[in-house]
């Protein structure tokens, strides 16, 4: 009986450690899968689906108004292999620019909930676009 009270606080602290990492877990697997969903650029002029396949996040055009000079076509994956990195708090892939031939290294960073913004750099130079969550 004494071996039974000796072992019961410390089946009750292994099991309140389980519920707390199951909750952290939960909890980080929610951050990063807030960037699913449609986005519209601010600029009204391009709309994609941030999707999850595995590990990985990519973004595929959905309707470019420039997809002629740009050719970013219906469709085409822009966002390529993005992950989260909980240490930065941020996504990190590549960002594909078909019209330049170019993969360039591409970073998002959530906002909010209804706004993301994205960067993509090459060598010191960095565009950033922001993209809000079509509902």
């Amino acid at each position: 009986m004494k071996k039974i009270n000796r072992i019961l606080p410390l089946l009750f602290l292994i099991l309140i450690s389980l519920s707390i990492s199951s909750f952290v877990n939960i909890k980080h697997q929610q951050k990063e899968d807030s960037i699913l969903g449609k986005w519209e650029e601010e600029s009204s002029v391009r709309t994609i689906e941030i999707y999850k396949s595995g590990d990985e996040y990519f973004g595929k055009i959905l309707t470019n108004k420039h997809q002629d000079e740009d050719q970013l076509t219906p469709g085409t994956i822009m966002m390529d292999g993005f992950v989260f990195n909980k240490d930065e708090d941020n996504w990190q892939g590549k960002v594909v620019i078909p019209s330049k031939d170019m993969v360039l290294n591409g970073k998002i960073i959530l906002e909010n909930e209804n706004q993301i913004k994205s960067f993509a750099k090459i060598a010191f130079i960095s565009k950033s676009k922001i993209w809000n969550r079509i509902k």
